[in-house]
């Protein structure tokens, strides 16, 4: 019984290894599906499906092709590499910090002059702040002239200091001029009111000092200019 088995076996074995033989010798049936079974059997994409792997930008410049900006050379490294972020010269620093405060100043100026509010103190800034601007120099204002008046109140009352009944004269009038300008600023304020209530503009704190300060200054002297 065990020779048979054996024999069996044997034969089993032989035949296998036959198949086997066969199958590796047998033409293939085309040049693709071989590539395309060594492809699926080793989980690597074809090149000419997938298409070339995605360049970066500098492979995908024209060799023609101008950069954006020059090398720097090696001298122009090196500076950049040796100079301080702050320098160790008290003079120099001191120097730099005016010209930084001179700048800023003059931005400040201009914006004045422009109406930039990036520039301009906070005071100065919002829709509420221009609507009141607006509002004040619509029309001419009898506060404008204080200043003329006052520098003639205070040199009369100087030189005529001895004469009473000027002196009583020129007070009355003087008295009367505080009167309208106190009733100009009282009017201007009602219409700013009246104004910021039409338009919706959100009231500030300080609007009222902001009408006086403004509205008692020469039209040519407010800062910011007439009109921004």
């Amino acid at each position: 019984m065990g020779r048979v088995f054996g024999k069996k076996s044997e034969k089993l074995t032989e035949a296998h290894a036959s198949e086997t033989t066969a199958s590796e010798t047998a033409p293939s049936s085309g040049t693709g599906s071989t590539a395309a079974g060594a492809a699926s059997r080793t989980g690597t994409p074809k090149t000419a499906e997938t298409g070339p792997a995605e360049q970066s930008p500098r492979e995908r410049r024209h060799p023609q092709e101008k950069k954006g900006a020059p090398t720097p050379t090696r001298r122009e490294r090196e500076a950049a590499r040796k100079r301080p972020l702050v320098t160790n010269d008290p003079k120099e620093a001191r120097r730099q910090r005016r010209e930084a405060r001179a700048a800023e100043a003059e931005k400040v100026r201009e914006s004045f002059k422009t109406g930039d509010e990036r520039y301009l103190p906070p005071k100065h800034r919002g829709a509420n702040r221009r609507l009141v601007r607006k509002v004040v120099d619509e029309r001419f204002r009898i506060p404008e002239i204080m200043i003329f008046v006052l520098l003639p109140f205070v040199i009369l009352s100087l030189v005529l200091s001895t004469n009473m009944e000027v002196q009583k004269a020129i007070s009355n009038i003087f008295m009367a001029f505080i009167l309208l300008v106190a009733v100009e600023v009282f009017l201007c304020v009602r219409s700013l009111r009246k104004r910021q209530a039409e338009t919706g503009t959100e009231r500030q704190r300080g609007d009222v000092f902001y009408v006086i300060e403004r509205i008692i200054m020469f039209r040519k002297f407010r800062t910011p200019a007439v009109g921004v």
